[in-house]
């Protein structure tokens, strides 16, 4: 949020905060992935040498799903960028990217189609590179 209200500071961005189409995309590596792919594949790995399992049995599926819920609920950032544009009154096309070290190349054509096909006026875009926070 600090960094946001400092880019809109420093580029004196003005806006209607009451009526705008401002849109906002945020890019973000989430370093969870990797962890939960590992847990997943280890998990199955486990599962399927262990004899006792049937794999094309329904609830081995269930228990893989119960098991990781939490974990990938965990992961989500829909709501991230919800709360942002709540915020700073942002009232355009809101979107969340997450495409590995293309994250910030990718929200920067997005926020440029958005702007280029007149659905927004003007588009924020925040990238961060979180692996290893």
């Amino acid at each position: 949020l600090a960094t946001i209200k400092l880019a809109i500071e420093d580029s004196q961005f003005a806006y209607n905060k009451d009526n705008n189409d401002v849109g906002l995309i945020i890019s973000a590596e989430s370093p969870g992935h990797t962890e939960l792919f590992e847990n997943f594949l280890n998990y199955f790995y486990d599962q399927i040498n262990s004899n006792n399992i049937k794999v094309a049995k329904k609830k081995f599926f269930l228990d893989a799903f119960s098991r990781f819920k939490r974990q990938c609920y965990d992961l989500q950032t829909f709501m991230d960028v919800f709360h942002v544009a709540r915020f700073f009154n942002f009232h355009g096309h809101t979107s969340h990217i997450n495409n590995a070290c293309a994250s910030g190349l990718y929200a920067l054509q997005a926020a440029a189609n958005l702007i280029s096909t007149e659905q927004s006026s003007a588009v924020v875009v925040c990238a961060v590179d979180s692996i290893g926070v």
